[in-house]
C-alpha cells in the first residue's frame, strides 16, 4: 500500500502550514491529494519514517486541498478535530507537527488512509486508528468537539445547555430502559 505514496513532505510545525494561495503554499505544491499525519515533536524521532506508528496522533486525508484541510490546526479559530483535541487536552500547537503523504489520485488517498487506520488498529497498543481518537470527526470525537464549542459560550448559555442536556439525558435513558415517562 505504501506504493500509493508518490512523495512525502516531511514533518513541519503546524504553525508553519501556509495559507491558501500564498507563495509558500505554491512552493509546497498548492492543491494536493493525499494523507496527512499529526504528531507531537517529542515523538517524531521515534516515529521516524514509519507510515504506521502508534504515536501518530491523527491520520486524515484530503481529496483536493491537503494544505487547506490541515490549516485548521494553525488558524486561531480552526475547526479541525485535531485542533479541538489539542485545545481540550492543553496540547500546545507549537509542539505539533504535520507530515504529508502525497498520492496521485483521491482514490489512492482514501485507500492509503484506510490501510493506515487498519494497520494502526491491528498493531498499536491503544487499538485505535490513531492515538488521538478523541480528535475524530465521528462519534469518538463528539464530546471533544462539543466541549470545544461550549468553551466559547458565556456562563448563562452554558447553564442553559446544562439544563437542556440533563433533560435530554433523562429522556434518552428512559427510552433505553423502556421506562414509561412519569
Amino acid at each position: 500500500m505504501e506504493d500509493k505514496i508518490k512523495k512525502v513532505i516531511d514533518w513541519m510545525p503546524v504553525m508553519e502550514i501556509p495559507t491558501s494561495q500564498s507563495k509558500a503554499w505554491y512552493a509546497l505544491g498548492g492543491e494536493m491529494v493525499g494523507v496527512y499525519q499529526f504528531a507531537l515533536d517529542e515523538d517524531i524521532e521515534e516515529i521516524g519514517d514509519a507510515i504506521v506508528h502508534e504515536k501518530i496522533g491523527y491520520n486524515g486525508l484530503s481529496k483536493k486541498n491537503l494544505l487547506g484541510r490541515t490549516y485548521g490546526m494553525r488558524a486561531a479559530k480552526g475547526k479541525h478535530g485535531a485542533r479541538h483535541y489539542c485545545d481540550q487536552n492543553n496540547v500546545d500547537r507549537n509542539t505539533v507537527y504535520v507530515r504529508y503523504l502525497l498520492t496521485e489520485m483521491a482514490d489512492d488517498a482514501q485507500a492509503l488512509e484506510t490501510w493506515i487506520h487498519k494497520e494502526t488498529e491491528a498493531t498499536a497498543s491503544h487499538e485505535y486508528k490513531y492515538a488521538w481518537i478523541e480528535a475524530s470527526g465521528g462519534l469518538d470525537g463528539a464530546t471533544t468537539y462539543i466541549m470545544s464549542l461550549i468553551s466559547e459560550l458565556d456562563s448563562v448559555d452554558i447553564q442553559n445547555i446544562v439544563v437542556e442536556a440533563r433533560q435530554m439525558g433523562i429522556d434518552k435513558y428512559t427510552a433505553e430502559m423502556n421506562y414509561d415517562p412519569v
